[in-house]
């Protein structure tokens, strides 16, 4: 609009009363309507004379045509049919039927002679030569460019689509061209738009190839309504952009179809659909299944699949043409700027799109989940009838032609399942084409959502793992070695090199036992590589796998270690920690607590931290190693931990002393230190628990301060039982009770005034009195 200042002169708003105001302006005093009607012939002076209509009364054939606007031609076929006119009903759907099939072969060879002479890409481009890259193979742009010819793409307009169409014409026209074709039209002297179909009865009509007498040609009623409709159908109409005209133009697609689906093939059927298909596969832009279609077209994945099932049987390479062909799905097709990809090569284009907008911005499509499912069912199709012929050449283009044109990762990874299932013959055979495929789209599904994620991700490199070890070693080693394009770390450490790694895998491959030791050593080659880049989430699945080998299972201690340096936080160090002093590891299991505690800090009122069961572990592991393992343990507390309650806990742990067990047998390493405390009391006042129980006082004394500061009298209780269980710390020490009586001085003199403060600390005093009483 905005290039043409024209535009709304020439396009006039319509309203939904348009084509009513239209209908009344209709005539039926034509001479070539007459002609038409009659069944009589006329040459063409006398046809185009008072015809409003200017086109060619008569095709090759000396065929009269009736050149009209599809919908408006179809609605007078319609009137006529229901007003009782069969005869004529039936010559004026003949003439037009004739009329579309000249127009689609009038596009189809005009195609032809442009290719030839290099020109510029649309079937009624005036345009001149113009300059394609050498080796390109093809002389078509995906686009007829503006600044070469000025023409449009070669595309209509969605609503003057016939499928969808308010007045329904396609439908007309093969309602109409069938039902003479069954010799019925004696008995239905009247018929509402679309109400005889060939399931209208309880049983099949019996189709009758009848010849027109109104035409000079070999066809039939039957195969002219044929003919007519794939040419129609397969013409390229671009997606209207409404919710319910999209709908509207699928479900007349499926109506159609459902209509060819119940006509019986017979040999002149068959020669019909297989002429067609080889006019539409070489039409370009002017047919769905050829080249250079436009970006925006609306796919017919379904009619494609009616043609592959009917010609598969009598013609295989045509059928999967077609096929192949159909496969595209343009909308969702990457457009790069400046080139783009015809199939044989890559052509040079503009920056600027033709349609007038951005390279890369496509209309919102309502339907296309149902477009995508009917494209994923044609995939199938041909996985299914590729799979009995073992036509290798087949199956590799149709594996392809899914990697390239099917977008959703659910389809494709459902068209996987499909050649595996397929891959196993009923008599318990496998078809080795049909596992290479599952296996190759599984690597593609899982390639393609690496990054993006899905929600069934977990369950695709599960079913991946197990199509691998159906295929064998050489389709397992292969997805080891090359998992940093499939899987994250995590993934290939615990499910990829796992799942390899167990017996029933083992044994479903059946290897020799060289083989086997070669493949265990790839899958804790690949633990090690996981653990190393993602030391957070694989290194203790690597440990567990490694722990066989001695080592790759220092290696893989060895990761873990610097890794705690680096990435790792307190609560995965213990993780580990306690995984080697489960597998018989104390030592190594200590150093990792030591490493976990330099990473933690607990603060003086975080008593319920959740790294607190962990301290309290490291603390008895230290105690079963020693002395000396457990001083340099109670440093590190002293240092990080400054909650006096936890320390308390620590301190009455340590004094109780490890239990006294009997070691692990057949642990993993026996040379290492052993617990060697058992049943010894450890006194308080004593290295190296001394350190600790000052640090304990020490954090009563500050803790208490803080929560004075900021007390209410609410607190008054808590904080009474606070000083209860310090009081209980403080008895520990060699002159505890006097420093604890230095403690309630300063609470004493702190809240001097507060009666009911001061009887709460009273209360405490009074204990304390009586235990020293006792002592003495």
């Amino acid at each position: 609009p905005l290039e043409n200042p024209d535009h709304l002169s020439a396009n006039p708003r319509r309203t939904v009363f348009s084509r009513a105001i239209a209908a009344c302006d209709l005539e039926w005093s034509n001479a070539l309507l007459k002609a038409i009607l009659q069944g009589e012939r006329y040459n063409d002076d006398k046809c185009n004379k008072g015809n409003k209509v200017s086109c060619d009364c008569h095709d090759h054939n000396g065929n009269l045509l009736w050149c009209e606007e599809l919908p408006i031609a179809c609605a007078r076929i319609d009137s006529l049919r229901c007003h009782g006119y069969q005869k004529q009903a039936i010559r004026l759907a003949v003439a037009v039927s004739c009329n579309v099939r000249r127009e689609f072969l009038r596009d189809h060879s005009k195609y032809q002679q442009l290719s030839a002479q290099g020109y510029c890409g649309c079937p009624t481009c005036p345009g001149r030569p113009r300059s394609v890259p050498a080796g390109s193979g093809s002389h078509w742009p995906l686009y007829c460019k503006r600044s070469s010819c000025g023409c449009p793409p070669f595309v209509r307009n969605g609503d003057s689509n016939p499928v969808g169409h308010p007045l329904n014409p396609l439908c007309i026209i093969l309602d109409t061209l069938l039902q003479i074709s069954t010799g019925r039209e004696r008995h239905n002297s009247g018929s509402s738009m679309c109400s005889l179909s060939p399931n209208s009865d309880r049983s099949s009509p019996r189709y009758l190839h009848i010849n027109p007498p109104e035409i000079n040609s070999d066809d039939s009623y039957l195969t002219l309504a044929i003919e007519t409709t794939l040419y129609l159908m397969s013409s390229v109409y671009v997606m209207p952009a409404e919710l319910y005209s999209q709908d509207r133009v699928c479900r007349g697609y499926d109506t159609i179809l459902n209509k060819l689906q119940q006509i019986p093939l017979d040999p002149r059927f068959l020669d019909t659909i297989k002429h067609v298909a080889g006019i539409l596969l070489n039409a370009g832009p002017c047919s769905v299944l050829g080249l250079n279609i436009h970006r925006e077209v609306i796919p017919l994945h379904g009619f494609a699949a009616f043609l592959f099932s009917t010609l598969l049987p009598h013609c295989e390479e045509l059928a999967f043409n077609v096929a192949l062909r159909a496969m595209r799905l343009p909308i969702l097709e990457p457009i790069v700027s400046g080139m783009f990809d015809h199939g044989s090569g890559m052509v040079q284009l503009d920056d600027v799109d033709p349609l007038g907008g951005a390279r890369g911005m496509f209309p919102r499509w309502f339907t296309m989940g149902h477009i995508e499912t009917m494209q994923a069912e044609l995939a199938s199709t041909m996985l299914m009838s590729a799979a009995p012929r073992s036509n290798a050449s087949h199956l590799a283009a149709t594996l392809d032609s899914i990697k390239r044109h099917v977008h959703g990762a659910t389809h494709v990874f459902r068209l996987a399942q499909d050649a595996l299932r397929l891959a196993h013959a009923p008599d318990g055979s496998r078809h080795t084409g049909l596992l290479h495929i599952a296996l190759e789209l599984g690597k593609h599904v899982l390639q393609n959502t690496l990054t993006s994620g899905n929600w069934k991700r977990r369950e695709m490199v599960r079913w991946l793992v197990g199509c691998a070890v159906e295929a064998g070693l050489g389709a397992i080693v292969s997805l080891m070695h090359g998992w940093t394009m499939l899987f994250t770390a995590a993934e290939a450490s615990a499910m990829v090199a796992s799942a390899v790694m167990q017996p029933s895998a083992l044994i479903q491959l059946n290897l020799p036992q060289n083989q086997n030791e070669e493949l265990c050593n790839c899958a804790m080659t690949l633990a090690l590589q996981c653990a190393t880049r993602d030391p957070t989430n694989c290194a203790l699945c690597a440990l567990s796998l490694c722990e066989k080998d001695a080592v790759a299972f220092e290696t893989a201690y060895q990761i873990v270690v610097e890794a705690a340096n680096r990435q790792m936080n307190s609560a995965q160090i213990f993780n580990v920690a306690r995984y080697m002093e489960h597998r018989g590891y104390p030592l190594r299991a200590y150093r990792l607590a030591m490493l976990a505690l330099q990473h933690l800090v607990i603060a003086s009122n975080q008593v319920s931290h959740p790294a607190v069961s962990d301290i309290l572990w490291s603390a008895m592991l230290a105690l079963n190693l020693g002395k000396d393992e457990l001083g340099g343990l109670v440093s590190i507390l002293v240092r990080n931990v400054h909650c006096a309650p936890v320390l308390s806990d620590i301190l009455r742990q340590c004094m109780m002393g490890p239990p006294a067990t009997v070691p692990p047998i057949g642990t993993a390493n026996s040379g290492e230190k052993q617990r060697r405390n058992g049943g010894h009391f450890l006194a308080p006042d004593r290295s190296p628990l001394l350190q600790l129980l000052e640090a304990t006082i020490n954090a009563y004394v500050n803790t208490a301060h803080v929560r004075l500061s900021q007390i209410s009298p609410r607190h008054y209780l808590e904080f009474a039982d606070f000083l209860f269980k310090a009081r209980e710390s403080f008895m520990l020490a060699p002159e505890g009770q006097v420093r604890f009586n230095q403690l309630l001085d300063n609470v004493h003199s702190a809240y001097k005034g507060k009666k009911k403060f001061m009887f709460i600390e009273r209360t405490i005093r009074l204990p304390d009195i009586l235990i020293i009483t006792d002592i003495e």
